[in-house]
């Protein structure tokens, strides 16, 4: 080797890199055409990059040496955003690899109608150019999210996260982060939800620290007036019962939602596993719809049982409103209106039962697909051979029951 070979100009490490990501890919190659089953499942899922250029993982999910692979093959960069160009790619980069789309079983992608459209998106037009069925499945976490946005999507939810990212944005600037003493907040993103999470638990942990840090900057002479009209702003938002509420119900609802994200992100979960993780769920989120749950938070929130030593009763702002009193007549009966309650009360108790709904509603119908196969495999699993021909359509030969009789008895 030259004694001036330095090796570091980008074009040689370039080739270096590619070099490597040559050996990594033809590893993969080698444990994909030699897996325990013939059968592999297609994973495809895209970004855009700052040049508005789309960026393509392709993966394979197969199984190797009794154990389940999630391998990216490669990344391929297109500037034509349409189906048929993402299915030729798709089927090219398999053909480029000497991956045999034969034994393509089944395809993943995410619920985008480029990708999930029944007539003119990739996973139809594959399906249509190998010219046999094979089944698509929506991303069980992705589907997951879209419940959860769906879910956040009604307006005092919408609103009170809307309020988070002013909170987080008027904390992180450097004269307030002084006076700040608890845990920083996030910055929500909407592709991530597990943002909105570690929001809710810094709120609920360190509510104590944030209503001084407000209280705080309101009385700071040297601050700005707009900064401290916007502390104002803030320090009254905070210490309202909605905000409040809303915090403490979306930690509860999240941190139920938090295993369930884990699991179905988990390389071992498969179909079946998925729709148990999934009934599971939906028994939890519907634990919570009844009134002792909602009496639960709502006391949280007006007692000062708040994770925190500060009272949330005594940072309530105080509402010079004269209490209308209930009539004795009425004692015996189902009031509809607010007669002395707390009006917040009767509005936020609309808002918890609707999150909920929407929820439940949305966790049934983004996982009702795939009932057949899910049924198919079960039954497989269970030995029930009238109920698995659903599986002889994805391409897998089955034996007769006589066959299966006598391999058993063996």
């Amino acid at each position: 080797m030259p004694k001036n070979a330095t090796y570091l100009c980008p074009e040689i490490q370039n080739d270096v890199i590619e070099v490597l990501a040559e050996c990594v890919r033809d590893s993969i190659i080698h444990d994909i055409n030699n897996a325990d089953v013939p059968w592999f499942t297609l994973l495809e899922d895209g970004t855009k990059d700052k040049n508005n250029r789309e960026n393509v993982a392709i993966g394979i999910r197969y199984v190797r040496e009794g154990k389940v692979w999630e391998s990216i093959l490669c990344i391929k960069t297109t500037e034509d955003l349409d189906s048929e160009t993402f299915t030729n790619l798709t089927l090219n980069t398999l053909q480029e690899y000497g991956i045999s789309s034969d034994r393509l079983l089944r395809q993943c992608f995410d619920g985008a109608s480029v990708m999930s459209g029944k007539n003119g998106g990739v996973q139809a037009r594959i399906q249509k150019k190998l010219n046999r069925f094979i089944p698509y499945v929506h991303c069980s976490n992705h589907r997951l999210h879209l419940v959860l946005i769906k879910s956040i999507d009604i307006p005092t939810i919408k609103q009170f996260f809307d309020q988070c990212t002013m909170l987080y944005h008027f904390l992180k600037q450097s004269s307030v982060a002084k006076l700040y003493k608890g845990h920083a907040l996030s910055r929500l993103l909407e592709q991530r939800w597990s943002g909105h999470l570690h929001v809710t638990s810094v709120i609920c942990n360190n509510y104590k620290e944030i209503v001084n840090c407000l209280n705080e900057a309101i009385g700071k002479k040297d601050f700005p007036g707009d900064k401290v009209a916007e502390a104002t702003g803030l320090q009254r938002i905070v210490t309202m019962r909605p905000f409040k509420f809303c915090a403490v119900f979306m930690n509860k609802v999240l941190h139920a939602l938090e295993p369930a994200d884990k699991l179905l992100q988990a390389r071992e979960t498969d179909l079946r596993q998925s729709a148990r993780i999934t009934d599971s769920l939906i028994e939890v989120i519907q634990g919570f719809r009844d009134d002792a749950t909602f009496e639960e938070i709502w006391k949280i929130c007006t007692s000062g049982d708040y994770n925190t030593n500060t009272s949330l009763a005594e940072a309530e702002p105080v509402e010079n409103k004269r209490r209308r009193k209930v009539n004795s007549a009425l004692k015996d009966c189902v009031v509809m209106e607010t007669t002395g309650a707390s009006r917040d009360s009767c509005n936020l108790k609309s808002v918890f039962f609707e999150v909920l709904d929407v929820m439940l509603l949305e966790l049934k119908r983004r996982f009702s697909e795939n009932g057949e196969l899910i049924h198919s495999l079960q039954a497989a699993e269970n030995l029930e051979y009238e109920n698995i021909g659903y599986l002889s359509s994805v391409g897998i030969s089955l034996p007769s029951k006589e066959e299966l009789i006598a391999t058993l008895g063996r």
